[in-house]
């Protein structure tokens, strides 16, 4: 029996993922390992390497405008982002700790409160910071800040200003990033930083006092988030089954996947793949972009990081002889 769904893998629906949200679906951190100042490249295991993968720069024609939150086991991204900072463009990059970048498109937006939500072009990503319940004026906060792969925690005061709620957040010797991540001593997400206040004439604050928005209100934006607002999934189109066929040049066994159902439209339809019932009759996919794939879930696996519009060479038996099968991945459609 062949299943289509092998190759989509998950496509984020609205239900499960607002659900997950509101339950504070952040992957877990701690901010201990950098309270002694900076901390190292996140390389290893560690407190400090687990939070930095959490936290992104966000960049709009090669310009650094924002920091970003991973939302956990989804790899969304959250910030604080003026409408005017994009001008033009509806595209940003999100550049991740490891120094790889994506683009991505802002695919929710509160204009009243700079809160924005961010789809990377492709998933893959999705270490993130996990989000508390707790108050942000009664808890002692750290501003999680990244600069050129290296983690600082700065102290924080949080003060309650307006309604609709809104924090003012003060830190000492630091201007501090719309986006920025304000962390309770476990780690856990308590607020964000958003936009600067305009000073009034004869207000005395401090060069470095900017908005903060706790996790409630971001909690209550990402439940407005629209279903088209997800990370487009790179699609092939198959049913496929795993098959041991000798190799046409060395005469070795050669695992593979049998292409037995393509779906009209599709990548692999357009790519001029050929389906059927045995594999004289089926392409057999032995690799993509010449690494070797011997079952549907590893060929799922090999399209899991990749972007929609991407090219993928296929190496391909078909009737006893080896041809490579260029693919543009599509976006998998709601079936």
């Amino acid at each position: 029996m062949t299943s289509f769904t092998l190759l989509r893998r998950s496509l984020f629906t609205g239900a499960l993922l607002f659900t997950s949200l509101v339950h504070g679906l952040f992957a877990p951190n701690a901010l201990a390992a950098a309270d002694a100042g900076v901390a190292p490249p996140p390389a290893g295991t560690g407190a400090a390497a687990a939070l930095l993968r959490g936290i992104v720069s966000v960049e709009v024609n090669h310009r650094p405008v924002a920091t970003g939150i991973v939302l956990a086991r989804d790899g969304r991204v959250l910030t604080s982002l003026k409408a005017s900072a994009l001008g033009a463009k509806d595209l940003v990059a999100i550049i991740y700790s490891d120094g790889h970048s994506v683009t991505a498109k802002v695919g929710h937006a509160d204009p009243e409160t700079e809160v924005a939500l961010l789809v990377p072009s492709r998933g893959g990503w999705t270490d993130g910071i996990e989000a508390s319940d707790a108050s942000p004026v009664t808890e002692a906060l750290r501003a999680a800040v990244v600069n050129r792969g290296s983690l600082r925690s700065v102290a924080v005061s949080v003060q309650a200003f307006r309604a609709p709620p809104t924090l003012l957040i003060t830190s000492e010797g630091v201007s501090l990033r719309p986006g920025t991540p304000l962390l309770a001593s476990d780690g856990r997400l308590v607020a964000m930083v958003g936009r600067a206040f305009k000073k009034q004439p004869g207000h005395t604050w401090s060069a470095f006092e900017t908005e903060g928005i706790d996790t409630a209100v971001l909690k209550r934006f990402l439940r407005g988030t629209p279903p088209s607002a997800s990370i487009p999934t790179p699609w092939l189109g198959i049913g496929g089954m795993p098959i041991v066929v000798k190799h046409p040049e060395t005469g070795a066994d050669q695992k593979g996947v049998r292409v037995s159902a393509l779906l009209r439209g599709s990548p692999a339809e357009k790519g001029g793949l050929l389906a059927g019932e045995t594999a004289e009759a089926a392409d057999v996919i032995v690799s993509v972009d010449k690494v070797p794939v011997e079952t549907p879930d590893a060929l799922a696996k090999s399209l899991e990081n990749r972007e929609v519009g991407e090219k993928i060479a296929l190496r391909v038996l078909r009737k006893a002889a080896l041809i490579d099968v260029v693919v543009v991945l599509q976006a998998a459609p709601n079936l």
